[in-house]
């Protein structure tokens, strides 16, 4: 099969846990298949070859670069930059010619920010499959998160901006969820109506998972959250269950890994007491040797909850916020609501208790996961 995928980003640029997860499937689809991907960068069209799989990177075709943390960016800009992203034609010349060049068999759409969901309406005549990685479609943020708490439903901005993306959506021919959670929620707005759907998890790649000993020969005293340091992830909230916690429990460790707006992580590490260390960028394989329990403290809705899957894979211990995705990755007694009492609670009751075995509910191989794209493929190619 000639595949094409299309994400917002791909290496060398940002890295998140979507990034990954398409790299993953584009390389090991290439064991198999042609795959090309469709990818954006901020300065200059450009094309290479990585593991075996050739890249498109697109300029961005839009009123600014929105991946540059320094850059101050006014809220009118942003509303443009979002007005564009509801059905930009700029890029169809490069995508006709695109697919006039390589052809390709089958199409999988994954994050589209910055694309805008023009591309599902531009394809028709080859299938689409598109696979839900975060609330675009219904979100300008992607997050349905606004003024420090989860959205209950669509504000009146979302409103505006969804019910375009929402007709669009209509071109696609099979949707995957990378949770339950996330493709439910997207139904339940009235997206993909009477489409075939399933639930594709994340494949993680089991060699990235270096530690041997067992976590039950370990005392669980170093605490760890690794990810993006930005307020809806949970990581103000954390800090402030663990400072409640060291006045009870003062021979605890809590190591912080990741990079986020500069304001806001000097905002973090003012914030902080004793025995907090903040790493910076790290790799996980390294930051998952210093830790014995990984905190999970989000308060938007995860899709899917990527750290929580690696962390077990590393034989670390799993604590969860209550949301989104990560519900379907950890039994109820790692889970813990959004709030200082509840997160408080489930950190004092890991240490003085012990806890040490914790099974994986929902580990998907990078194999696996390649493996159900495929069925995916060839059910809508064969239709």
């Amino acid at each position: 099969m000639n595949i094409l995928l299309i994400n917002t980003l791909y290496y060398p640029e940002h890295i998140g846990g979507a990034e990954l997860s398409v790299q993953a499937l584009a390389e090991g689809l290439s064991q198999n298949h042609n795959v090309i991907v469709l990818t954006l960068n901020e300065l200059k069209d450009k094309i290479y070859t990585l593991n075996g799989v050739k890249i498109y990177s697109l300029k961005i075709r839009n009123k600014y670069w929105p991946y540059d943390k320094n850059k101050s960016i006014s809220k009118w800009q942003k509303l443009a930059w979002h007005y564009n992203d509801i059905d930009n034609h700029l890029y169809d010349k490069v995508l006709t010619n695109t697919l006039a060049d390589e052809k390709p068999d089958l199409i999988h759409t994954h994050n589209l920010s910055g694309f805008s969901p023009r591309i599902f309406s531009l394809f028709k005549t080859i299938p689409l499959v598109h696979t839900l990685r975060d609330y675009y479609l219904m979100c300008p943020s992607s997050t349905m998160y606004k003024n420090d708490k989860k959205c209950g439903g669509l504000c009146r901005s979302c409103r505006v901006f969804s019910k375009p993306k929402r007709g669009l959506s209509k071109s696609v021919n099979y949707v995957v969820g990378i949770s339950d959670y996330i493709l439910q929620k997207h139904k339940d707005f009235g997206y993909f109506e009477g489409l075939p759907s399933s639930v594709v998890y994340n494949g993680i790649d089991s060699n990235r998972s270096l530690r041997v000993e067992l976590l039950q020969k370990r005392e669980l005293h170093t605490f760890g959250f690794i990810g993006r340091l930005s307020h809806e992830k949970g990581v103000d909230l954390l800090l402030e269950s663990f400072k409640l916690l060291q006045q009870h429990i003062n021979v605890i460790k809590l190591v912080i890994a990741g990079s986020g707006d500069l304001e806001y992580v000097n905002y973090l590490k003012e914030k902080a007491g004793d025995n907090v260390l903040f790493l910076g960028h790290v790799d996980s394989v390294d930051f998952y040797k210093k830790v014995d329990v990984v905190v999970v403290p989000s308060l938007w809705e995860e899709p899917f909850g990527r750290v929580v899957v690696e962390a077990q894979l590393n034989n670390c211990l799993v604590l969860g916020a209550r949301n989104g995705g990560i519900i379907e990755l950890l039994d109820n007694q790692y889970l813990f609501d959004d709030n200082i009492e509840s997160l408080y609670n489930k950190l004092e009751e890991t240490v003085k208790k012990q806890i040490t075995e914790q099974s994986a509910k929902a580990i998907t191989s990078v194999v696996e996961m390649v493996q159900k794209y495929e069925m995916i493929y060839r059910s809508l190619l064969n239709d």
